[in-house]
C-alpha cells in the first residue's frame, strides 16, 4: 500500500506541475497578491485527485481557498487594497518586502545616506544589502530563491564530501571559542580523532561508542569539521579564513547565517535546533524552507493563526500537491516556473473546515502577561551585577469569545521593560527603570513598516552607525533602526497602546506591540517598555487581526519632521517624511496587561536613577 501511495502521489504531483507550468508560466498574467489579485487570474484547482483550470473568480464562487504561491506574494498586511474593495491605496513596504524575498540586493536606508553622503561618483555602483538570509526577520523566501538552492547546495557536488553519519553520532554542545582557544581545541581535537580512529580500526569496529573512554573532545572535533564542510559548500564559510575543526569567531558568524537561513532562533551555538539542522541533508533543509514559506501563505489565504491549524492545512494543501518527502519537494520546484520565476501562481484548495467560532465574526482581545517582574536594581551600588532569575517570563496570548467562553488562539513570547540606558539633559548616560504599565488598553492603530522615532533620552551612539562606502569609512544616522526596514526597531510592524483619558480621545502611551527580529532580547531581555514579537509571528498576528476586524485604511502617513543631535561632538539630523502604512481599527482590539508576579523587595518601579557605575551591564 505504501508503495502505491506514493505512486499516485508522484503521478498527481507530476499532472500538477505540469497544470501550474501553465498557470505560472503565462506572460500575460498579472501579478497577483490574493487579496489585490485581478479576478482573471487563473487557478489550478485541486479536490480529490482532479485538477482542473479555473478563474479566480470562480474557484472562490465554489468555495476554493486560493493559495498564492507567486514570488510577488505578501502577507496580508502589506497589501494595497481589501478584497472588497475597488480603490487601492498604495504600499510602499510591499515592494520592500516582495524584493528581498525575491532575493534582490537592495541598498539599506543607512547604506543609501551614506552615499548620499560620500559625494563619490563611483559610490553610487555600490550596491549593499546586510543579510541574505531574511527569515528571521518575517521576510518568507520566494520559491524562486528556493528553487536556486537546488543547483547550489542539494545538487552541489560538495556536499558529496561530507560525512554525515560523524555529525549524527555526536550529542552535546560545542561552544565557541576565541581563535586562540579555538586553535589550541582544534590541535587537542585532531589528536583524539586519531586515537579513536586508531582504537575502532583495532577494535574492527565503525561505531565509537564500543570504544572504552571518554571521546567526547575527539567527536567534536569531528562534528565540527564535518559542519564547516557544509558552510563552505554553502558559500558561508570560505576556505583558509578559519581554524578547520575549532569553533573560532568566523565559523561562529557562519553558524549564525545558517541559524537565519532556516529561521532558528539560536545564538550561533551548535547545540539544540542548529546542531539537529546540520544533521539533515541540504534536501531535507530545502523541503522544510518549503513547508514554512508554504505555510506562511496558506495562514495568510485562509485567515487563520492558531499554530496546530496551520500545520493541520499546510499538511492538506501538501497532501492535494502530492508532497510528502524532500525528493517531492525537489519535483514539484523543479517542474514550475520559468526563467523569470514564479511571476503569477495560484493554487484553489478546498480547505478542511475551521473550528465552529469561525462561522460568525470574531470577538478578539489580547492578554500580556508580564511574568516574574524585578523592579530592583540589577546592580549594587559599586556595579556589581545582581542575579535576578524569571521563571515565568512575559507571553502575548491573543482570545476569541465562543458560547461564553475565551478561547485561545496563539500565546507568543514577548517583553516587558525593565532598566535600560539612557542619557540626560546634560549628556550624561544612566539606568533608568522603564516600565510596561498594567492595566487595561487597546489597539486601534496598526502600522505596516513603521518608523521609530527615538526619544531624547535615547543613548546617541545607538542610533548612529560606521559603514564604508568606496573605501571609506562614513558616520552616518542609522536609519536602518528608525526604518521603514526589516531591521528597524519596530521591525515590521507595530501596534499603539492607548489608555482612557477621561474625555473624549485616548491617550497614547508611547508603548508599542510590535515585531523585532532580536530574538534574544524576547528570550532573555527586556525592552524600553514595548512588547516585542518574532517578526514573522507579529506579521501573523496583524494580518490576522486586520482580516476580522473592520478598519480603514489611511495608508502611508507623509509627515515630515527632523531630529537634531549631537553625538562626539559633531551634530546630526535624522529627517522622517513617512510614518508608515497606517490602519485604524473601527473596533479597537482590547489589551489588558496583567502586573504578574513582583519578585525582590520593591514592589513598584524605583523613579531614580542608577549612575555610572552600572554600565558595564549587558541589558
Amino acid at each position: 500500500m505504501g508503495n502505491m501511495r506514493y505512486t499516485r502521489a508522484f503521478f498527481w504531483g507530476g499532472w500538477l506541475s505540469l497544470a501550474l507550468m501553465v498557470a505560472c508560466n503565462s506572460p500575460k498574467s498579472p501579478v497577483s497578491h490574493t487579496s489585490d489579485a485581478s479576478v482573471n487570474v487563473p487557478v489550478v484547482v485541486i479536490e480529490n485527485g482532479k485538477r482542473m483550470m479555473h478563474s479566480q473568480k470562480d474557484a472562490v464562487a465554489k468555495g476554493y481557498t486560493i493559495i498564492d504561491l507567486s514570488d510577488n506574494w505578501a502577507p496580508f498586511l502589506f497589501s494595497a487594497r481589501d478584497a472588497n474593495s475597488d480603490r487601492p491605496i498604495s504600499n510602499h513596504v510591499k515592494s520592500m518586502v516582495t524584493r528581498l524575498a525575491k532575493g534582490e540586493a537592495l541598498m539599506s536606508p543607512t547604506m543609501a545616506e551614506a552615499k548620499r553622503q560620500s559625494g563619490n561618483r563611483a559610490a553610487t555602483r555600490q550596491r549593499v544589502v546586510e543579510n541574505a538570509f531574511l527569515e528571521v526577520y518575517g521576510i518568507s523566501p520566494g520559491l524562486t530563491v528556493l528553487k536556486d538552492r537546488i543547483d547550489t547546495e542539494v545538487k552541489n557536488h560538495c556536499i558529496d564530501g561530507v560525512l554525515f553519519d560523524r555529525i549524527r553520532r555526536f550529542k552535546g554542545t560545542i561552544t565557541y571559542h576565541n581563535n586562540r582557544q579555538a586553535r589550541l581545541l582544534s590541535q587537542s581535537g585532531s589528536v583524539a580523532a586519531s586515537r579513536l580512529g586508531a582504537e575502532m580500526n583495532r577494535l574492527g569496529t565503525t561505531s565509537p561508542t564500543r570504544v572504552d573512554g571518554n571521546w567526547q573532545a575527539a567527536l567534536a572535533y569531528e562534528a565540527l569539521v564535518e559542519i564547516q564542510k557544509q558552510l563552505v559548500c554553502e558559500g558561508l564559510l570560505h576556505k583558509g579564513q578559519y581554524v578547520n575543526g575549532g569553533f573560532d569567531q568566523i565559523t561562529h558568524e557562519a553558524v549564525a547565517q545558517f541559524e537565519n537561513k532556516n529561521r532558528i532562533m539560536g545564538f550561533g551555538q551548535l547545540s539544540g535546533e542548529t546542531l539537529a539542522f546540520f544533521k539533515k541533508s541540504p534536501m531535507e533543509r530545502l523541503h522544510l524552507a518549503f513547508v514554512r514559506a508554504l505555510t506562511e501563505r496558506v495562514v495568510d489565504a485562509a485567515a487563520i493563526i492558531e499554530t496546530e491549524l496551520a500545520q493541520q492545512l499546510t499538511g492538506a494543501v501538501l497532501a492535494e500537491m502530492g508532497i510528502s518527502t524532500p525528493k517531492d519537494t525537489v519535483r514539484f520546484l523543479q517542474s514550475v516556473g520559468d526563467n523569470n520565476g514564479f511571476d503569477a501562481c495560484l493554487v484553489g484548495v478546498r480547505l478542511p473546515a475551521l473550528p465552529a467560532y469561525y462561522r460568525k465574526p470574531l470577538e478578539l482581545s489580547v492578554e500580556i502577561h508580564r511574568g516574574d517582574v524585578w523592579y530592583d536594581p540589577p546592580v549594587t551600588a559599586d556595579g556589581v551585577s545582581v542575579p535576578q532569575p524569571r521563571k515565568v517570563k512575559p507571553r502575548l496570548t491573543l482570545y476569541t469569545r465562543w458560547q461564553g467562553t475565551r478561547v485561545p488562539l496563539i500565546s507568543i513570547p514577548t517583553t516587558i521593560g525593565g532598566w535600560q540606558k539612557e542619557m540626560t539633559s546634560d549628556g550624561k548616560e544612566i539606568l533608568a527603570y522603564k516600565n510596561s504599565h498594567p492595566g487595561n488598553q487597546i489597539w486601534r492603530t496598526i502600522v505596516a513598516g513603521p518608523v521609530w522615532i527615538p526619544p531624547p533620552s535615547t543613548p546617541t551612539g545607538e542610533i548612529v552607525k560606521d559603514v564604508r562606502v568606496a573605501g571609506r569609512a562614513i558616520r552616518v544616522v542609522d536609519y536602518d533602526r528608525i526604518g521603514p526596514w526589516y531591521a528597524s526597531a519596530y521591525g515590521l510592524v507595530a501596534a499603539f497602546h492607548e489608555i482612557s483619558s477621561g474625555g473624549k480621545k485616548n491617550m497614547e502611551t508611547g508603548i508599542r506591540t510590535h515585531g523585532t527580529f532580536d530574538y534574544n532580547a524576547i528570550m532573555n531581555r527586556y525592552s524600553h517598555g514595548c512588547h516585542r514579537l518574532p517578526n514573522h509571528l507579529a506579521i501573523r498576528l496583524f494580518s490576522f487581526i486586520l482580516r476580522h476586524s473592520p478598519h480603514k485604511r489611511l495608508g502611508h502617513i507623509r509627515k515630515k519632521a527632523a531630529v537634531s543631535f549631537t553625538q562626539q561632538e559633531r551634530d546630526y539630523t535624522i529627517k522622517l517624511d513617512d510614518r508608515g502604512y497606517t490602519y485604524e481599527l473601527l473596533k479597537p482590539i482590547p489589551v489588558t496587561i496583567l502586573p504578574g508576579t513582583i519578585m525582590g523587595e520593591n514592589r513598584s518601579p524605583l523613579t531614580t536613577a542608577i549612575p555610572q557605575p552600572a554600565l558595564g551591564m549587558s541589558l
